[in-house]
């Protein structure tokens, strides 16, 4: 029998099967928060999808050697379809699965940022490479590390298992944070298809998972109800949004459409003293879930271990801040667990942040829970909205801390430790700030200053440098660099903080005009010839990339993806490369102790200015005192402003770039036993020897500088073309 080949295609945008149309919208409608990564939804109701295709044939007649070619037949696959083999619950807080493509294109990327603006879609989104998404912790990068050694691996896809450790910057929080940690690889080539499947989990706490679960068979009505029908726990508790813990089956089924009773609906079920009844709905929750020692329920069986462990918190909280910390500001009190459940309290009538549990319910997919994790044990993160204080609104600080579960290790004093939930709390931001200055003043008074003394001025950073406390109230929630850019970059130079520079290189950067003298035009007019040149040969290749017969019959669709390609973008923005400068605590730096607290002084032009700074313990906080009597000029810029990356001088040596691929493992494109003209798709046609001299000859146009003063060119139509 002849060889065939499966297709498969890259990542691209495109509208859900109708008949899929209806679970779309009941996430969309579910689904409060976008993703920090811009995430894959817009207003089209476009997703993320790969496709496969296989030949058909007729085989009626057994004499013949393959059969008759009846067509191709294929299926549109959303990539949510394939993250869901991968949960959350079981990779972990800052784990993530991820896949490329032979080319070493991402398919699938927490990372993958295809939508920008106002619901957009970059041109370039699927053309994004494995090196511009994992970026190394290296200050010698001059671009995307297209030869490091787990890109290279992977696409070289042996088939057996592979993995390594690298050590990475990742941001978050809109590129405004980075933090730099080792992670672990894992991948392996996926079977008859052109993808490799990775798992990355962060070293070291990524390796241990907390183990626990409650099968609904076991859960007794007097445990049902202590965890959700107390009036402690009524609504007051919320699943993410997304994860699989049972299958609702088809449209119309009874299965209710809230998260929080289709969890209550199988849970019953699952304790129905009628058999039947048990085997007919649990199989939605058993069929291809992971078992764990025999145990079945794996997702839904933790979340019950979870509810039951949690089940008195809310009855706990209430107590404690009714008769203790009444007065202490205390707004809110949650706790997420690694199962994607949360429990609160909700401590005041009148919320700052009402929607606050709605919008962070993914818990180890949140930010509040990641950071926590990443500060470790027995250390609280507290944060406040970026510039909030500039819209001068009262606000809260967010506060979490994680929960850690150790156990013996195997070894002798061998100890391993996972993260099981974390616990959060919104205080109101006055109260935090009047206690810090009453505290600080009286510790101060054995050191002859105070910040309340008029030429000393106080500030309370966050690990990445923004102001969580300040003197100015308007200071809050601005990064310190902008406000006190000298005294931020002599943090940097004592070691308090360390500065690295982190590289987007799916970055949009919105078009300026260039104004120029209208003598140009008259003084160089080959300038002008050559810039129409250029334009010319562009839209006739542009031309020539959209023209299909297909136009003649369906012009509409044609007409949307043309539209969809290059209008979203080629009025205000074009893809680019930038880079920032990013900031995180030294994990060296001075604790608030009276022999270790950082002392100095920054030396200005007509005076010497005093700055104590010190990291405060068990926290991710840093206090910053410094003499305002002493003006220092700012110096060198530490703004995390994005900055486009020029590639102006070496454009034609970045584009030629040799950057490592590799060709499909099988490859058919003529089968002598087929009938008739099978495989001439491979000849190369008319059209396409016109777009590819079109697309030389814009090359050397393009690559030929010396022709006409560089500001004409047109960089960013290269620049969009690099992948």
């Amino acid at each position: 029998m002849g060889q065939h080949v499966t297709v498969w295609t890259g990542v691209y945008h495109d509208k859900a099967e109708p008949k899929t149309e209806f679970w779309i919208q009941f996430l969309n409608e579910n689904k409060t928060k976008s993703g920090e990564n811009e995430g894959e939804g817009n207003t089209e109701g476009l997703r993320m999808m790969t496709s496969v295709a296989q030949p058909v044939f007729d085989r009626k007649n057994s004499t013949m050697a393959l059969g008759n070619l009846l067509g191709v037949m294929g299926t549109d696959v959303p990539l949510k379809e394939l993250t869901k083999l991968t949960p959350p619950s079981e990779i972990g807080p800052n784990g993530y699965s991820f896949a490329i493509t032979n080319n070493g294109y991402v398919l699938f990327h927490p990372d993958l940022r295809p939508i920008y603006g106002n619901g957009k879609t970059k041109p370039n989104y699927n053309s994004v490479d494995l090196a511009e998404v994992e970026i190394p912790d290296s200050d010698n990068l001059h671009g995307p590390h297209y030869s490091m050694k787990l890109r290279n691996e992977m696409i070289t896809r042996s088939g057996k298992d592979g993995n390594l450790t690298m050590r990475v910057r990742v941001h978050f929080d809109n590129m405004k944070r980075v933090i730099v940690r080792t992670n672990s690889y894992f991948y392996r080539g996926l079977k008859d298809t052109p993808f490799t499947l990775g798992i990355t989990l962060p070293m070291p706490y990524g390796v241990n998972h907390v183990m626990g679960i409650i099968e609904p068979r076991l859960v007794t009505d007097e445990m049902y109800h202590d965890m959700f029908l107390t009036k402690e726990n009524n609504n007051t508790w919320r699943v993410a949004n997304g994860w699989v813990y049972c299958r609702h089956g088809n449209v119309g089924d009874e299965v209710p459409q809230n998260n929080e009773e289709a969890i209550l609906f199988f849970v019953n079920i699952g304790r129905h003293k009628n058999e039947s009844m048990r085997v007919k709905y649990m199989s939605k929750c058993v069929k291809d879930m992971k078992l764990i020692e025999g145990s079945p329920l794996v997702p839904i069986g933790k979340l019950l271990f979870d509810a039951n462990i949690t089940k008195y918190l809310p009855a706990h909280w209430q107590s404690k801040i009714d008769s203790t910390f009444g007065d202490y500001g205390v707004e809110l009190v949650w706790i997420g667990t690694r199962s994607g459940l949360t429990r609160f309290y909700q401590a005041a009538e009148n919320l700052t942040e009402p929607m606050y549990i709605e919008r962070n319910k993914q818990t180890v997919q949140e930010v509040y829970y990641l950071r926590a994790v990443d500060q470790g044990k027995d250390h609280i993160v507290l944060s406040v909205p970026f510039d909030v204080g500039a819209e001068k609104n009262e606000t809260v600080v967010t506060m979490s801390s994680p929960v850690v579960i150790t156990s013996k290790g195997e070894k002798e004093k061998e100890y391993k430790e996972s993260t099981a939930a974390v616990v959060g709390m919104q205080v109101k931001h006055s109260f935090i700030a009047d206690a810090f200055f009453n505290i600080i003043n009286k510790t101060q008074d054995s050191l002859a200053w105070s910040c309340a003394d008029d030429d000393m001025e106080c500030y309370v950073l966050d690990n990445n440098g923004f102001i969580i406390i300040s003197e100015t109230y308007e200071d809050t929630g601005a990064f310190f660099g902008d406000v006190q850019p000298r005294l931020m970059d002599h943090l940097v130079i004592q070691g308090i903080y360390v500065r690295v520079q982190m590289y987007d290189f799916q970055g949009m950067c919105d078009k300026v005009e260039n104004i120029t003298d209208s003598a140009t035009h008259i003084l160089t007019p080959l300038s002008f010839i050559a810039t129409t040149f250029t334009w010319f040969w562009k839209e006739v290749a542009l031309f020539l990339i959209q023209f299909n017969l297909f136009n003649l019959w369906a012009a509409d669709r044609s007409s949307y993806s043309a539209n969809a390609f290059w209008g979203d973008w080629q009025d205000d923005a074009y893809p680019c490369d930038q880079q920032m400068a990013l900031y995180y605590l030294n994990e060296k730096a001075p604790k608030i102790e009276t022999d270790k607290i950082y002392r100095g002084i920054s030396g200005c032009i007509d005076c010497d200015k005093t700055v104590t700074a010190a990291h405060i313990t068990s926290t991710n906080l840093v206090m910053v005192a410094h003499d305002v009597s002493c003006y220092c000029p700012a110096g060198q810029d530490v703004s995390i402003t994005p900055k486009e990356i020029k590639h102006d001088d070496d454009m034609c040596e970045y584009l030629r770039k040799e950057i490592y691929r590799k060709k499909p493992d099988t490859c058919v494109s003529h089968n002598p036993n087929e009938e008739g003209h099978c495989g001439r798709g491979a000849i190369p046609s008319q059209p396409s020897l016109i777009l590819l001299l079109s697309c030389v000859v814009l090359n050397l146009v393009v690559c030929v500088p010396s022709l006409w003063q560089p500001e004409t060119l047109p960089w960013q139509l290269a620049l969009s073309s690099r992948r």
